[in-house]
């Protein structure tokens, strides 16, 4: 099971909080009632109330509850096939699994957050075929060229640096084997995005490049790490750090971001190089040159797609309401009230509607605001005052990680 909007459910820890507090107001007003005129003559008092029904009835608000919160976030399970026709490129991402990407001078270290560099730059894509080639001294397609964003997803958060047997950095491979992947019969536009620390130890990278830039192919290459070195943390069993990669001579490793190269790489095939950053300001960047590549349609492909079942919960939740509208406090008897029956319609509708017009997870909003006092800024030349306001105005959502940014971005970064 997955979930469209899973930080709904972070509302359901509060749940036990609420059966307390429900449980707590049934026996204080028992306890009260008895306090007052004792046990026989609260039963007098207070004919046919049955302090059962009203702990019933929390009960069954509460799971109405959790319900509630478990259908707005959206529960897909099972799957279906579904024709989709888009209009789009092809875009093949390369990413590096050698051993340098596990360097910790980007956190948690280089290849994870290059992984969630390509499944943000996933989750953007709109209409595009996507394909996925992982390598180190070797490489080789991991996913073909698919518009399952899910599936390429999949495979995106699966990488890790044994996948690939033979150490090294190969670009070279990687360029071959991505190139590989597209269609000269297929006049669209396509790309290459290779994400790596650039340390190209072999092979003749900037060859491949150009044969690919000569095939309409561009390339752009996102640098992951710092140029100034890092140590390759070495971990035990335990997860702490036991020591650090050495070379064959026994001298400790330094490995260091080669801007140089990622550069002519991409100059070599039309294309440009981004340097990672920890906002992912690379992504919005790579977003827009790509939106702006020619787009073709895509013959309709079949694709598994996860099948929504948010009614299933809601409308368990619903008939739970229902029941708890129809049960009294009293002994026996359901209710007569009319007026209950219809609070629990207009209870029922809001919530369908809430729960089937809930904006995804990933909906966030820019402070236009600040995109305003940057532009501003920009405008004046103050550029350095410019990009605090800009990345200030993205916030963290997911939105924004999209690719949508101020058109002034790529001036202030380039």
């Amino acid at each position: 099971m997955e979930f469209a909007r899973p930080d709904m459910l972070w509302m359901l820890p509060a749940l036990p909080l609420v059966a307390f507090w429900i449980a707590l107001g049934v026996r204080r007003g028992r306890a009260e009632l008895d306090r007052f005129v004792g046990g026989d003559l609260g039963d007098t008092l207070a004919p046919g109330y049955s302090w059962r029904k009203h702990l019933l009835k929390g009960t069954l608000k509460t799971v109405a509850l959790a319900l509630l919160i478990v259908a707005l976030a959206g529960p897909r399970f099972g799957t279906q096939l579904v024709k989709v026709d888009r209009e789009g490129i092809d875009v093949v991402v390369a990413l590096d699994t050698s051993l340098s990407m596990l360097a910790e001078d980007m956190l948690p270290n280089r290849l994870e957050r290059a992984k969630q560099a390509i499944v943000d730059l996933i989750k953007g894509l709109e209409g595009d075929r996507v394909a996925l080639v992982v390598f180190a001294g070797d490489a080789y397609a991991l996913c073909p060229l698919t518009v399952d964003y899910d599936a390429a997803l999949m495979f995106t958060r699966t990488v890790d640096v044994d996948m690939v047997s033979e150490p090294g950095t190969a670009i070279d491979k990687a360029i071959s084997v991505s190139a590989a992947l597209f269609d000269d019969s297929d006049k669209r536009d396509r790309a290459i995005i290779v994400v790596t620390d650039g340390e190209n130890h072999e092979g003749d990278a900037l060859g491949q490049a150009r044969a690919a830039g000569e095939r309409g192919i561009r390339i752009f290459t996102i640098g992951i790490g710092n140029p100034a070195g890092e140590l390759i943390p070495e971990r035990g069993p335990d997860g702490s750090i036991a020591g650090y990669k050495k070379d064959r001579k026994g001298e400790t490793v330094l490995t260091r971001l080669d801007e140089k190269t990622l550069q002519e790489v991409a100059a070599a095939a039309n294309g440009k190089y981004l340097p990672a950053t920890r906002e992912g300001l690379e992504l919005r960047v790579l977003y827009n040159e790509i939106s702006g590549m020619e787009r073709k349609a895509i013959q309709g492909e079949f694709v598994e797609r996860r099948k929504e079942r948010f009614w299933i919960f809601l409308g368990i939740a619903l008939a739970l309401l229902l029941i708890d509208s129809l049960v009294t406090s009293r002994a026996t008897g359901l209710s007569r009230r009319p007026r209950r029956y219809l609070h629990t319609g207009v209870t029922a509708l809001a919530l369908a509607i809430a729960v089937t017009t809930a904006p995804p997870a990933h909906a966030g909003r820019v402070d236009s605001g600040k995109v305003k006092s940057g532009n501003e800024y920009y405008r004046a030349g103050e550029y350095d005052k410019a990009l605090t306001l800009y990345r200030e105005s993205l916030g963290d959502t997911a939105r924004t990680r999209a690719g949508r940014l101020p058109d002034n971005y790529q001036g202030v970064l380039y």
